[in-house]
């Protein structure tokens, strides 16, 4: 028999191996050979250190060497019991399936891949456009997380290699269901028909893969569909319903704020820690991917979701904190995805109630593109004109990005496009809608909820008809230290065009109790149509804010809504106010609003070194670019340095979402800039005269 020798090193490992896998026993004869330098105390730390970084190196290692991957198909047969068998996407007996997933208990390091196969996707073409679904019997049945990772080994949901899985929670309505009525539809010429349909969202029927116009009362003289009292009523484009293929999302009434009662998700990865959701699609969904609470009540963390499709869907991304709980969610990564035709974005809120002060901490939502925001399966739909836009659209929680209750949270580099033009905005204008479209929004509860504080909204684009950034809700537990900071606001809307910041405190019961300073600084934003406006309003003091350096283009004069309240302090300075009709400033005073002059609003000690209508020279605002121009002297170098703490800004090569270029405003020019951009001139070297815009007596053209 052949002697096996290892060395003193290989020994060391080898029982450090033996530890970790719980094989060693110190009975066993086996020992580490005799290390004699080892009775030498100075010897002595060093060599537990060694000890112990060898001991975390091979945890990690055996860790990995031991996780597994599984791949799941809608139809496979692979029991849980047997999940080693589920090896591959080549056949129904090699593949889990969804419900015998959500059974299975899985290690840190898995990897879980979906298949496409089984899936039963088909195609249609409506609107020029052809778009993949899946119809279903079962609504899709929802991936429910069974397993924690860990922090070094964290469980992975994605893509079979190769395979392209699309997420569907359409719920199919059997053509049997139907009831006739013995009615017609002067709409559609043909019968109405009723079904029972109690999880139905009512805005939402596809016929033949084809989203339908909702009608408006159940005659069905306007719309397809209907829904009311339990009931769904229809009117087919042709024959009668067992003739196509007609589809709903499911969706339990009243529980968005809920942790139990409300709608699926396609993977629901709430009361998990260290999980992975990547390059996965999703498709026509009450919720994509849902994190948070559900039955567990303590802290969960490190959630990352990222490089995933999402479209045709209510929720795109939703988190849910039990705010009855003092519970923390942190550590959450939101990034690369591609969110389109959704009403809501990622919206991160609380649970309904204000008894505990649970909420959401360094969460990171960076690079993500929300496109055609709140416009859910509308403007590809043969069936919807302008003009009936405002039956679809929903009337609540519209919001590219959501928050309740964040702490230490930075949303960068995103990209949020709202496309609705003309008659739509119009009617949605009349129906009172329009406000509900927001891009980013806080809200807050009161009582004993965490406050709102030290979060960072930066470096995003933001192009459409709606309200750029909201703050709503109570100020009792506070609000301090939240920054917007370099970001991109466009509306060119000629109908409707709103506010690029409101904080708007309607649920306010008393003033803000924290001093933190709140800024928003070195925005650059153009409302060639309409007013833009800042505004900071309400009858309570909403706490300190910092409003420096940003560019204000707007056609409908100069707003500034800056508080009823008479302690309410704000520090208004270096801000640019261009193309507007009137050179009065709208300000709330005593709970009205009222204009005055710029001279008197600088005698207030507002923008005494702000310029009033001075060009900016963007670059090319109406094809979405407001870099600064070499001809923008009336911002390069004119800002205020406001310390390096926000010294970071954009680029003005950059582009959103995948190449945001950023630089330090210490190191170009002479002074700091006026809006979100640099203009790229690196500063110059001593020797080297520079010209000083501020010595410029002609401010409004370039030299």
């Amino acid at each position: 028999m052949k002697k096996l020798f290892i060395n003193r090193s290989q020994s060391f490992l080898f029982h450090l191996l033996l530890i970790q896998t719980g094989n060693f026993d110190h009975r066993q004869t086996m020992r580490i050979p005799s290390i004699k330098f080892l009775d030498q105390p100075r010897h002595r730390s060093k060599w537990l250190f060694l000890n112990l970084t060898l001991l975390f190196i091979i945890s990690i290692w055996t860790s990995q060497c031991w996780a597994s991957t599984y791949f799941v198909r809608y139809d496979g047969t692979v029991t849980s019991e047997n999940k080693a068998n589920a090896t591959s996407c080549s056949s129904v007996k090699t593949a889990l399936n969804v419900a015998e997933h959500n059974r299975c208990t899985f290690k840190p390091g898995d990897i879980i891949y979906i298949c496409d196969d089984g899936m039963s996707e088909t195609k249609t073409v409506y609107g020029g456009t052809e778009h993949a679904y899946r119809p279903s019997s079962n609504g899709g049945a929802s991936f429910i997380v069974p397993s924690d990772g860990t922090a070094e080994s964290p469980i992975t949901y994605t893509a079979a290699p190769g395979d392209t899985p699309l997420i569907d929670q359409t719920w199919l309505v059997y053509g049997y269901s139907w009831k006739d009525t013995g009615k017609k539809s002067s709409f559609t010429g043909n019968n109405i028909y009723r079904c029972t349909q109690k999880n139905f969202r009512s805005r939402m029927l596809w016929e033949d893969g084809v989203p339908l116009l909702p009608a408006k009362n159940s005659n069905l003289s306007n719309g397809y569909h209907f829904y009311s009292g339990g009931y769904n009523y229809y009117s087919p484009t042709s024959g009668i319903p067992s003739d196509h293929v007609l589809e709903s999302l499911e969706w339990n009434m009243g529980g968005e704020g809920g942790l139990v009662n409300y709608s699926p998700a396609g993977i629901d990865i709430r009361d998990r820690n260290h999980i992975i959701v990547e390059g996965l699609s999703f498709t026509r969904c009450p919720t994509a991917i849902h994190t948070g609470h559900h039955i567990k009540k303590g802290n969960l963390t490190d959630i990352t979701i990222r490089n995933n499709t999402i479209t045709d869907t209510y929720w795109a991304i939703w988190g849910l904190v039990d705010a009855s709980t003092d519970a923390v969610i942190s550590n959450v990564t939101v990034q690369g995805n591609s969110i389109s035709y959704c009403n809501s974005g990622i919206s991160f809120w609380v649970s309904n109630g204000t008894s505990g002060s649970g909420h959401h901490e360094d969460y990171l939502i960076t690079e993500n593109d929300i496109l055609h925001h709140g416009e859910i399966v509308l403007p590809s739909n043969p069936y919807v004109s302008a003009t009936e836009f405002t039956h679809y659209f929903d009337t609540a929680d519209c919001e590219a990005i959501s928050w309740q209750h964040p702490k230490n949270c930075v949303v960068s580099k995103n990209k949020i496009i709202c496309n609705m033009t003309g008659d739509q905005v119009t009617a949605l204008v009349a129906s009172s809608k329009i406000n509900a479209i927001r891009a980013y929004y806080y809200f807050q509860y009161g009582g004993s909820a965490a406050p709102t504080e030290g979060n960072i909204f930066k470096h995003n684009y933001i192009e459409g008809p709606m309200t750029a950034m909201y703050s709503s809700g109570r100020l009792d537990i506070g609000f301090q230290n939240n920054v917007w900071a370099n970001n991109v606001i466009i509306n060119a809307e000629t109908k409707r065009s709103d506010s690029s910041f409101y904080f708007n405190p309607q649920g306010a019961v008393q003033d803000n109790p924290l001093e933190g300073e709140n800024y928003f600084i070195n925005n650059s934003t153009y409302y060639p149509h309409g007013d833009g406006r800042f505004a900071l309003s309400g009858s309570y003091n909403p706490g300190n804010f910092t409003i420096m350096n940003n560019i204000f283009y707007s056609a409908k004069g100069i707003y500034i809504f800056y508080g009823a309240h008479q302690n309410f302090s704000a520090d208004i300075d270096y801000n640019i106010h261009y193309n507007h009709s009137s050179n009065s400033v709208q300000k709330v005073s005593g709970g009205g609003i009222n204009s005055v002059s710029w001279a008197s609003w600088q005698k207030l000690g507002m923008d005494v070194n702000g310029y009033n209508n001075r060009n900016p020279y963007y670059k090319d605002p109406d094809n979405g670019d407001l870099a600064l121009s070499h001809s923008s002297i009336n911002a390069i170098d004119q800002g205020k340095d406001l310390g390096s703490s926000f010294s970071d800004a954009l680029i003005n090569t950059s582009s959103w979402p995948a190449s945001i270029e950023i630089g330090n405003q210490d190191d170009y020019g002479v002074g700091w800039e006026i809006g979100a951009y640099l203009q790229a001139i690196l500063s110059a070297p001593n020797n080297l005269q520079v010209f000083n815009y501020k010595s410029s007596q002609n401010k409004s053209t370039p030299p």
